[in-house]
């Protein structure tokens, strides 16, 4: 479906969203555009897709100017409307993976980790156009007495940078994006179908994995410090050896967070011998 049309009116006196193929034809739809306010048009032909188009006359400007996501706003608010009390998600899996050793080049590999698979889950107690932490988000809900955020992303809508992971002050919550991106081609793939996009849209927010993707974790920096340390002590075994053998030297390391100073032959992410964590320790260069 072309992005520049429009899927979803807006109904100002009922306060509800439609889909073009319950609304009477034409101008009589009586739906305005929920970004710009304007009238919009129900084009139901035989032969083109279904959709809404702005009611341009004497205004076609003010459309061009004011309305280039106005596609893509109408998803999101029909998506947060199809939401009921309960929603099921499946969630892709999630991987990262870590450098080595990033102070000695010729010895770093990338290691991957998984801090979850791919499953399905059933979120409860949802709540829509609400707020989490402060900050605006599409849905929130509950999956095993934790809190679970769902953001919905699309060109001129990013995840904010406050839902990330360094800057949550819970982190104990799941959050999730999904890309609305996808949603144009999933329209149009059923065009002669005429299968309402309202139900189209619930299948994609539930069941479309590629649209999903991680922006935060509440196990995330756990498994990561675990394949650190992992890391880590290979290393330091490895790298013991060859300080034995006069051929490597040691470093020198601080910890930001306490004050510690020590020297290591670990030239990796070594942990802090008294916080226990690499996040606050820098590489001061090497021993004489």
């Amino acid at each position: 479906m072309d992005v520049t049309l429009v899927p979803f009116g807006y109904r100002a006196k009922e306060g509800d969203f439609v889909d073009v193929s319950e609304v009477p034809r034409g101008r009589a739809s009586g739906c305005i555009c929920w970004f710009c306010r304007m009238p919009l048009v129900a084009r139901q032909g035989d032969v083109k897709q279904w959709h809404f188009a702005h009611a341009t006359r004497g205004n076609y400007r003010k459309v061009q100017d004011n309305c280039e996501f106005s596609f893509f706003v109408s998803v999101r608010m029909m998506a947060r409307q199809v939401v009921k009390e309960s929603l099921a998600l499946d969630l892709p899996a999630y991987r990262d993976s870590i450098d080595s050793c990033p102070m000695l080049p010729s010895r770093s590999r990338t290691v991957e980790f998984t801090v979850t698979e791919a499953r399905s889950i059933v979120l409860s107690e949802v709540e829509v156009d609400t707020s989490f932490s402060g900050v605006p988000v599409d849905i929130v809900g509950t999956i095993e007495g934790f809190t679970f955020v769902v953001y919905f992303v699309h060109p001129g809508r990013e995840v904010p940078s406050a839902l990330k992971a360094g800057n949550l002050a819970d982190r104990k919550s799941g959050i999730l994006a999904i890309d609305l991106g996808d949603v144009a081609t999933l329209f149009a793939s059923t065009r002669r179908e005429r299968l309402p996009y309202a139900m189209l849209l619930e299948d994609f927010l539930s069941h479309h994995i590629e649209s999903k993707h991680w922006v935060f974790h509440p196990r995330y920096e756990r498994v990561r410090e675990q394949v650190n340390r992992q890391i880590s002590g290979s290393l330091e075994s490895e790298l013991a050896k060859e300080a034995s053998l006069g051929s490597v030297r040691q470093g020198k390391f601080q910890c930001v967070m306490c004050g510690l100073s020590w020297a290591s032959v670990n030239l990796g992410q070594p942990n802090c011998p008294k916080c226990q964590s690499h996040l606050y320790v820098s590489f001061k260069g090497y021993v004489e």
